[in-house]
């Protein structure tokens, strides 16, 4: 049996929308050199911060796990768009954190990516990029 996700989106303007989950909402918008209010980031921009945290939180995870010395991280997501249709093409995923060992902070990446939903989806259909800076 798999688990399930579930999300409401709904309009509350010419050009913004809401998104609800459990108790939370996320306002989204386009800016205005794109004819939004610019209410809240795109939806695409949000495609970004998912996969970020989504990782972030399957990396906290590794980390506890393996009780490692790992703190101070900051996770850079950087999207490149095609056209034709209008898609990421590549998404670039670069990881800074305080750390001892370099090769235990490359495991703990990997262990995280595959743990990662989101970064479980994406990388069948598009370009994953990981590295620690």
């Amino acid at each position: 049996m798999s688990d399930t996700i579930k999300v409401v989106v709904k309009q509350i303007s010419d050009s913004a929308s809401e998104a609800y989950c459990r108790q939370h909402g996320v306002l989204m918008d386009t800016p205005h050199d794109r004819e939004g209010e610019d209410k809240g980031p795109m939806g695409s921009e949000l495609l970004l911060i998912a996969f970020g945290g989504c990782f972030m939180s399957s990396l906290l995870a590794v980390i506890r796990a393996k009780n490692a010395d790992v703190s101070d991280i900051s996770i850079n997501l950087t999207g490149e768009i095609g056209k034709a249709p209008s898609r990421f093409i590549h998404i670039r995923i670069e990881i800074s954190a305080k750390y001892r060992e370099r090769k235990l902070i490359e495991r703990l990446v990997v262990l995280a990516e595959q743990g990662c939903v989101v970064a479980n989806t994406l990388k069948k259909a598009i370009d994953l990029t990981f590295s620690i800076v």
